[in-house]
């Protein structure tokens, strides 16, 4: 396995970024198909991360510095290089790739190409199928052809992409950072979402 980058990403610059992932994750319908089918589907698994030694690092940072949640790791995930294809009777093309980073309290993805036709949708979710986000589509493209997503629960997330017969092997993605979140900031909120 390639050696892994990492750098640290701060919550300041996490809820900066906040606010553009707030409008990048427009969800514009649809479902995943395949939502808790994981057996022959990919796996790109990342080395694991000692979280103790960045919450350790956290305790001894200076007081009233940026507080820290997560690190990022850098990939190059291509949907024209790896993953599982599935073609539905149909015609729809399904692409699929597991991404885990073990230890992860929770996981968000940079997409560095987001090129995907009209018609076409993207969805992430978390191991248990129970936290999904999307369908995304085209017109979640950001300038450049960037997209990034949302914290995930979870050390293990799924992407499945759908494209129509009438589009399919056209769309483009590659996932070129993980973050690997190593404190549980936001498990209040995925309770809250996932419920009882």
């Amino acid at each position: 396995m390639k050696k892994i980058v990492l750098s640290v990403i701060c919550l300041a610059a996490f809820l900066v970024g906040g606010i553009s992932v707030s409008q990048a994750q427009i969800a514009h319908g649809g479902e995943p198909l395949f939502n808790g089918t994981k057996s022959n589907v990919e796996l790109v698994k990342l080395d694991a991360i000692d979280n103790n030694k960045y919450l350790q690092e956290d305790m001894a940072a200076v007081k009233g510095s940026a507080m820290r949640v997560g690190v990022v790791r850098n990939v190059n995930i291509s949907n024209r290089e790896q993953g599982t294809i599935t073609t539905l009777a149909d015609g729809t093309r399904v692409w699929r790739i597991q991404v885990a980073s073990p230890n992860a309290k929770f996981m968000m993805l940079h997409f560095s190409t987001f090129d995907i036709p009209e018609g076409a949708h993207l969805f992430v979710y978390d191991a248990s199928g129970e936290f999904v986000i999307g369908g995304f589509t085209n017109e979640n493209t950001h300038e450049g052809n960037i997209f990034y997503t949302q914290a995930i629960p979870g050390s293990e997330i799924t992407v499945e992409y759908q494209e129509p017969a009438s589009v399919a092997g056209q769309g483009h993605l590659v996932i070129d950072q993980v973050t690997h979140g190593y404190k549980e900031f936001f498990k209040h909120l995925f309770d809250d979402v996932k419920g009882p």
